[in-house]
């Protein structure tokens, strides 16, 4: 609820959490209330109380589809972990504690591999680019996070101005996690000087950006 829709906790959501909780004695816990807490300074619980009803042993009880609410902050990094505890009460004043990690989950994107095209005319059509060739450069990122990389783009800049990126930016629509993706469809292109000697290598950086305010 308020995010993406993909299970996944991002930074800056809102998160619904539907909670169940069992019985485990030989008793009936009668009138069950819960409270979720937490002392965590990047979470906020907005929906905090929840009745469960009396619980028979053995047996189980739900909040429903509308579980505690929480707020991620938009400052969380991929892989953080909001510690939860939930304490369950009944009428006879028994009370019980239970620990409830939630893990956030953001895109972390990488350069992985790269092919290049320098069709005819003007190339030779041999997999690199040689002086004087424009050539269509496509970058394979992987997605090494616990999170979708949605809407990812980027863009490529050239560390020597003998290689002039013509087209500078690169989609690559979604990544998923632990996915690898390329900007196939949407490929830089890039003019190499008759001056460069052959075998030159050329830094080139990508600033990547994606939904939710990735950036890198």
């Amino acid at each position: 609820a308020g995010g993406n829709g993909d299970g996944i906790v991002n930074p800056g959501e809102n998160i619904e959490i539907p909670t169940w909780v069992k019985n485990w004695g030989n008793l009936a816990a009668e009138n069950v209330i819960g409270r979720l807490r937490t002392i965590c300074p990047n979470a906020v619980i907005t929906d905090s109380v929840k009745s469960f009803g009396t619980i028979l042993p053995g047996d189980s009880s739900s909040t429903g589809p509308d579980g505690y609410d929480l707020t991620v902050a938009s400052s969380c990094t991929n892989g953080y972990l909001i510690p939860l505890r939930l304490f369950c009460q009944d009428q006879n004043d028994s009370v019980w504690q239970s620990n409830i990690n939630i893990v956030v989950g953001t895109a972390v994107l990488n350069y992985a591999d790269k092919v290049v095209y320098d069709p005819e005319p003007g190339g030779n059509n041999n997999g690199r680019i040689d002086p004087g060739e424009i050539g269509e450069l496509v970058v394979v990122l992987r997605n090494t996070g616990l999170g979708n990389g949605y809407n990812v783009s980027a863009m490529l800049k050239s560390g020597n101005p003998r290689l002039i990126v013509l087209d500078s930016v690169g989609s690559f629509g979604t990544i998923f996690y632990n996915t690898a993706g390329a900007n196939e469809t949407d490929r830089f292109m890039v003019l190499a000087a008759n001056t460069i000697p052959q075998q030159t290598s050329i830094p080139c950086t990508l600033h990547i950006t994606a939904d939710g305010g990735y950036t890198v």
